[in-house]
């Protein structure tokens, strides 16, 4: 049942509103002034509504209607007027009234008061509590993504993916928002720019960068917070960045985006299709995506992941099955260099071996898609940057190697070739470096990546394997020509005893 209170010091009045409101059915308390009513919403309430009046004996009705939204902030309370007063009502509105009736009171007005505040009433306790059902949803999907992933965020995934573009696309009905978009930071978390827009052109996104210093991207991603801007020109938050300009409304919404519990960008929302603001429901609608968002990058990422190690495995398992069907050193060697070049789409591939003492590098065997006249020789290791793979036993890429100083021509250009670019990685057996294998130019002028890199890698132990399989064979071949020596002698010396014997 309803439970109303009426605050009215005179008779006539508070009894006439009190047969209104019991007729229909309402409950009914009273309170002869304003200090005994701030003490029944303390003890009895809340009400659904609280008629009270506007002058009293002690408070007034302003200050009982402070009261009594200090100690609840969302009680419904109507005004009782004695009077006309514009400034009265205005000043009681601006302090939470719901509304005014004024006195002497008639039937259809209170009726019609009482069912509008009631709505009004019914309808923002159902949107509180959708609204507190979405921020339950937003906080459980956030711990959805705590799944763990690589270290790095694959941005292909984000820029090429169409399900993650139907899924801005699908924010934006939801949010009734004309433009959403991802962004992204780079390696070095000094910049951010466009990686997905359901507005946007590949060619248009391509050429959008922003100082994470700037703009609200820049501080979601900064304060790893979200953020509604009602006017992102007046927000003393942000600086607004360069191409804020052409988005149509100042409002503005914008969520931080985790990859591997790390920011690693942004999600944001702008220009309402109606041109209102953005709201705090928004927001939330747009941090759920958000989560999901994530989850999706992670599902693709470890898709990807489980199709690099496949691809990986495929191609360990080529070199394996080379070497191990290859006879003498000079088969195995080749072979090797052959699938290496293949599976990195690389034009030329070397296999250098190091000596016992580390002071002789020699050229055992290169692969090219062309006839390169590669001598096959010995040379120093030199300052360059196979001396420097030798010295420091890890792998190094350079996709730029005319302007990079570490380079030593001697050393590192094959003689009868001038590189682009090149990959070089330790080959090692027992910790001790015993050969390089080098890739140079990377087919269609791509340059070597971290997953070129990653599978070469892979590669150098089985590479590892092959050298010391060639020097077993190459060490049997020595022992039987040695003892086939030796017979020789032994018959030898036979025949010549036999002759003296004789």
């Amino acid at each position: 049942m309803r439970k109303m209170l009426i605050v009215e010091s005179v008779d006539v009045h508070k009894q006439a509103i009190r047969d209104i409101l019991s007729r229909e059915g309402f409950e009914i308390e009273e309170a002869p002034d304003g200090q005994r009513a701030i003490g029944a919403v303390r003890s009895s309430g809340p009400f659904d509504i609280v008629f009270l009046a506007d002058r009293m004996p002690g408070l007034s009705g302003n200050d009982t209607l402070i009261a009594i939204r200090k100690y609840n902030p969302k009680q419904k309370v109507v005004i009782l007027m004695a009077r006309e007063d514009q400034q009265t009502a205005v000043l009681a509105m601006s302090r939470g009234a719901s509304d005014i009736l004024k006195k002497p009171f008639k039937s259809e007005d209170v009726l019609r008061t009482t069912r509008n505040v009631l709505e009004k009433s019914d309808l923002q306790r159902d949107s509180r509590k959708k609204f507190e059902r979405l921020r339950l949803l937003e906080k459980h999907t956030e711990g959805l993504t705590s799944i763990a992933m690589e270290d790095h965020l694959p941005e292909e995934i984000v820029r090429k993916d169409k399900f993650l573009r139907k899924t801005l696309e699908l924010i934006a009905e939801v949010l009734e928002a004309k433009k959403v978009s991802i962004m992204l930071l780079d390696r070095k978390g000094e910049n951010l720019h466009m990686a997905q827009s359901n507005w946007m052109s590949p060619e248009i996104m391509n050429t959008i960068r922003q100082p994470v210093s700037k703009g609200v991207t820049g501080w979601v991603v900064r304060e790893r917070k979200p953020v509604l801007v009602e006017n992102v020109h007046e927000d003393r938050r942000m600086k607004t960045a360069r191409f804020s300009k052409q988005y149509d409304s100042p409002s503005f919404i914008c969520t931080p985006l985790f990859f591997n519990k790390k920011v690693v960008g942004a999600i944001s929302a702008n220009d309402k299709q109606d041109g209102k603001p953005f709201n705090e429901e928004d927001l939330t609608i747009l941090s759920t995506f958000t989560h999901l968002v994530s989850m999706e990058i992670a599902s693709l990422s470890l898709s990807q992941k489980v199709e690099k190690e496949h691809l990986k495995l495929t191609y360990i398992n080529n070199v394996v099955f080379s070497l191990a069907s290859s006879l003498g050193p000079e088969e195995i060697y080749q072979n090797m260099v052959d699938r290496i070049r293949t599976n990195l789409r690389g034009k030329v591939c070397a296999l250098v071996t190091v000596d016992e003492d580390g002071d002789q590098l020699k050229i055992e065997a290169v692969s090219a898609d062309d006839d390169l006249p590669v001598r096959m020789e010995s040379f120093n290791p030199g300052s360059g940057i196979i001396g420097k793979v030798l010295e420091s036993g890890k792998p190094i890429v350079v996709n730029d190697i005319r302007k990079n100083d570490e380079t030593d021509p001697t050393v590192d250009f094959l003689r009868g070739l001038a590189p682009g670019n090149m990959a070089a990685v330790p080959i090692k057996l027992k910790g001790n470096t015993i050969g390089i294998l080098v890739v140079y130019d990377k087919e269609d002028e791509l340059p070597f990546n971290d997953w070129d890199l990653e599978i070469l890698t892979a590669l150098a132990p089985h590479a590892a394997m092959g050298l010391k399989n060639a020097w077993l064979y190459q060490n049997l071949l020595d022992s039987i020509d040695e003892v086939v020596a030796t017979n020789k002698q032994i018959e030898e010396l036979n025949r010549l005893r036999d002759k003296v014997s004789g």
